[in-house]
């Protein structure tokens, strides 16, 4: 019965050492995937002159069918140790600090006054003899890193998911966080990284108020959504416009 009990115990913390090692791999493999996704991004951008808007629009559907055919169709439930990146005492730190490394990389060191020159002219960066390709690539690496680290903290606020529909919607959430917080789509020196938490408490506090109420279920959300992007690219084409007739104007 010793002999039972040991070898019991000994397959117990085999088992529970292979449930650590499976998870740590998970949380890994899912950052390399994110890094990786960027990596690839940023070459064909770079190297192929694709725009990064049609190549990431790819990687999604992409990424999307390989988690389909990796997890299946049906619901998953969420380890416990992934649960844990969704409590507020964690995520939020976790956040708090990512913004913080970001805001100094991207306003107070060389590497993110080149990507906002880049988005601003990409010539004249060129021209001033920065490496454009290289810049381009790591910020999309970056990106792809902070992507991956996001997708963590969002999946650590559910118990089970449908691997084929999470993460539908979210792009569209992104987009009209951007236009919210008056970030331009190319980029440039006018971009903060203070509009885009603006941009994203806006549309999360939306999604949280329409969520909530009875009457507005999942697709109607969704169609909001939809309504709220197309009104407010609507309104961000008037005023460039008029803001670049304004010149003319004075002239005569």
């Amino acid at each position: 019965h010793e002999s039972m009990s040991a070898d019991g115990t000994d397959l117990a913390h085999a088992h529970n050492s292979y449930l650590q090692v499976a998870h740590d791999f998970g949380i890994i493999a899912g950052i390399l995937c994110g890094v990786l996704s960027g990596l690839v991004l940023g070459l064909i951008n770079s190297k192929f002159k694709v725009p990064s808007f049609m190549v990431s629009l790819g990687l999604l559907v992409f990424f999307r069918a390989l988690s389909t055919m990796v997890a299946g169709t049906e619901y998953i439930n969420i380890p416990e140790f992934v649960t844990v990146f969704g409590k507020y005492y964690v995520s939020i730190p976790i956040t708090i600090v990512l913004y913080i490394i970001m805001h100094f990389v991207f306003h107070h060191t060389p590497f993110g006054y080149y990507v906002k020159g880049i988005g601003e002219n990409e010539n004249a960066v060129k021209f001033s003899g920065i490496n454009v390709d290289r810049i381009k690539t790591l910020a999309f690496v970056l990106s792809g890193l902070m992507i991956a680290i996001a997708g963590i903290l969002n999946m650590g606020t559910k118990s089970t998911l449908l691997p084929s529909t999470y993460g539908l919607g979210f792009e569209m959430s992104v987009l009209i966080a951007m236009f919210i917080g008056g970030i331009p789509v190319r980029g440039g020196f006018g971009c903060k990284m203070y509009m885009i938490i603006i941009g994203a408490f806006t549309v999360s506090i939306m999604e949280n108020v329409l969520g909530s109420l009875l009457l507005f279920a999942t697709y109607n959300v969704q169609l909001t959504k939809g309504i709220m992007l197309i009104l407010i690219l609507f309104i961000a084409t008037v005023v460039s416009r008029r803001a670049a007739s304004k010149p003319e104007a004075n002239v005569e």
